[in-house]
């Protein structure tokens, strides 16, 4: 028992020196050496809550590596005061990590750095997807894959919750957040159509579809110009788009856009006849695309959406090529008649 007794006050002794940094010896020190020396501590003390103040980074004489310093406190400890003593670039990489909030990455003026800020996010954003060590709060069995369910944080008191699909397909692997009002479309899709058939949608829609049916959607993945002009701008990144074969083929995209936003319904039937679908599946949510649609054809005009094919389909108005097979508040699923 004294021994035991001996041995835990040894270990306290040694837990208790083990967090303190003597900085003292780097202030002896002059120019370089000096911010070389700090640097050194300052790696040390970012881990311990004692140093979580970032006091050590009011001791850098070069005003860079102070606000660097400032940076990294600030995001290892969601300290904004901190993030507020960081200059310029830095300051607003901090407050976008710390706010969690991409905003604040549109505002770094070096490219890179913005780019990098972005891409912190998509990582933080990430982790929020893993919801608890990724514990995973329910889980169905889907036509080739998995649904999974993973609880959110809270908001306004209430419980929120994640939806993803996990599955294999064109010899990859793709675990993607899926949008869950539009769920109820796709378990249509999978009940009542082919399982050969192919499923045409706006490309948000591809993974869920193929995820859950198992049906080929056309699109899977934005063109390289939507991804670039409207996602990457408004720090919507994401690390799934990190090669050309990822990218949806512009001119097929542009085929469609076209055909959705035309005043003619025949244009959309050609379309899918040329590519060998009869399901269209559409949501409200298209109304918001129209910026995309407009991007992928390079036009720039005023377009009137009660009148085209899109907003017929919506609302079930003057077709005569298309019969609706299921409708609820979010989405319409038609089929090609003629």
């Amino acid at each position: 028992m004294k021994k035991i007794i001996i041995l835990v006050v040894v270990l306290f002794f040694l837990s208790g020196c083990s967090d303190k940094i003597n900085f003292g010896e780097c202030t002896k020190l002059i120019g370089e050496e000096k911010d070389a020396c700090i640097s050194i501590k300052a790696s040390e003390a970012i881990n311990i809550r004692k140093y979580s103040d970032g006091e050590i980074c009011r001791l850098f004489d070069d005003e860079i590596l102070s606000s660097n310093c400032y940076l990294n406190f600030g995001m290892k400890w969601g300290r904004e005061d901190l993030c507020g003593n960081a200059k310029d670039d830095d300051k607003n990489f901090c407050l976008a990590v710390v706010k969690t909030d991409s905003a604040y990455c549109r505002n770094i003026a070096s490219a890179g750095k913005k780019d990098d800020c972005f891409a912190r996010l998509e990582s933080e954003q990430q982790k929020n997807f893993d919801y608890a060590n990724n514990q995973v709060h329910q889980e169905y069995a889907t036509e080739i894959g998995k649904l999974q369910i993973y609880k959110g944080p809270m908001v306004n008191g209430e419980q929120s919750y994640y939806y993803m699909v996990d599955y294999d397909s064109r010899g990859k692997h793709y675990h993607e957040y899926v949008d869950q009002l539009v769920l109820n479309a796709v378990y249509w899709l999978t009940n009542n159509t082919p399982k050969d058939e192919k499923i045409l949608a706006w490309w948000d829609y591809g993974h869920l579809i193929e995820g859950i049916s198992g049906r080929e959607a056309v699109f899977y993945a934005p063109s390289e110009k939507i991804y670039n002009e409207i996602y990457r701008k408004n720090g919507r990144v994401s690390s799934y788009f990190s090669s050309e074969d990822n990218y949806a083929d512009a001119e097929l995209m542009a085929d469609f856009s076209k055909a959705l936003i035309s005043y003619d319904e025949k244009e959309l039937g050609d379309f899918m006849k040329k590519h060998n679908t009869e399901y269209v599946l559409i949501t409200a949510f298209e109304k918001d695309k129209m910026g995309e649609m407009l991007l992928s054809l390079d036009a720039d005009k005023k377009i009137n959406t009660e009148m085209t094919v899109l907003g017929r389909l919506l609302e079930q108005k003057n077709l005569k090529s298309f019969a609706q097979f299921y409708a609820d508040d979010f989405a319409r699923v038609y089929k090609l008649i003629s």
